[in-house]
């Protein structure tokens, strides 16, 4: 009467991982306390991967532990730009009630809250100050105003045709752009060409058009970007672009992931 078919042994080995990881997610879930900060990962890339989230500086999303239920689960809050906990209530358990109809929760797949480890520090140094958990994004938004000021005194005035035609013009052979941090191209050469360029023209009424064609002589600009790709490029091709006479300086943190 003990013995089971292979169909049921299979069934009860998958029960038994599946509700491991879904102990394992609840003990995740009910390690915060009433006030703690926390960050946030997920790992939806990729099942081993966890990717920290940022905000538009660079700088981790930051919640806050609001409430605890009588299970201990955490209900947190995401901080808004000043610091306070705003939003919608999100639980440290990220319980899919859909996929748990299916089948037991996969914590391979998801989100994970942990402490911000400038909270973390800040428990530890027993500083006897307030913890601020905007410190890093306050520091980030200067530092991205102040990178931002620097990169526009060295971009290049692109901002229509006729004034890009004028800057190009002062480029000279060899000269290295840039279009970001590490990214770059060097103009091989710059030379005039002939095109052949349609003009119309209406009469009063617009009923009417009529066209002429004119050769015009255009810039045209051989480059080389730092990846060694050539290109040939018009003015046109410049316009309402982002390209610097030396590296622009970044204002973004690179993603993290463990």
């Amino acid at each position: 009467m003990n013995d089971l078919s292979l169909e049921e042994a299979n069934f009860l080995s998958v029960f038994e991982e599946d509700m491991e990881r879904l102990l394992t997610s609840i003990k995740n879930a009910q390690k915060f306390q009433l006030g703690d900060y926390c960050i946030l990962y997920n790992n939806y890339i990729h099942p081993s991967q966890r990717v920290l989230q940022r905000n538009t500086y660079g700088v981790a999303l930051k919640f806050k532990v609001v409430k605890v239920s009588d299970s201990q689960i955490a209900f947190l809050r995401q901080l808004n730009s000043v610091g306070n906990p705003s939003g919608p209530l999100l639980c440290a358990f990220d319980l899919d009630r859909e996929l748990m109809q299916r089948r037991a929760y996969n914590s391979e797949s998801g989100k994970e809250y942990d402490l911000d480890p400038g909270y973390v520090d800040y428990l530890l140094l027993d500083t006897g100050t307030e913890y601020d958990p905007m410190a890093e994004h306050n520091s980030a938004k200067e530092n991205r105003k102040s990178n931002l000021a620097h990169n526009n005194l060295i971009k290049l005035d692109l901002t229509s045709l006729k004034v890009a035609i004028e800057v190009l013009k002062t480029l000279k052979d060899e000269q290295e752009l840039w279009v970001s941090p590490k990214r770059s191209f060097i103009i091989q050469s710059a030379h005039y060409i002939k095109r052949p360029i349609k003009l119309s023209a209406s009469y009063k009424d617009g009923t009417r058009v009529r066209y002429r064609v004119v050769d015009k002589y255009i810039l045209e600009f051989n480059i080389r970007w730092s990846n060694g790709k050539v290109e040939t490029l018009l003015p046109h091709n410049f316009v309402n672009t982002n390209l610097y006479v030396e590296p622009p300086l970044s204002y973004k943190k690179s993603s993290d992931s463990i």
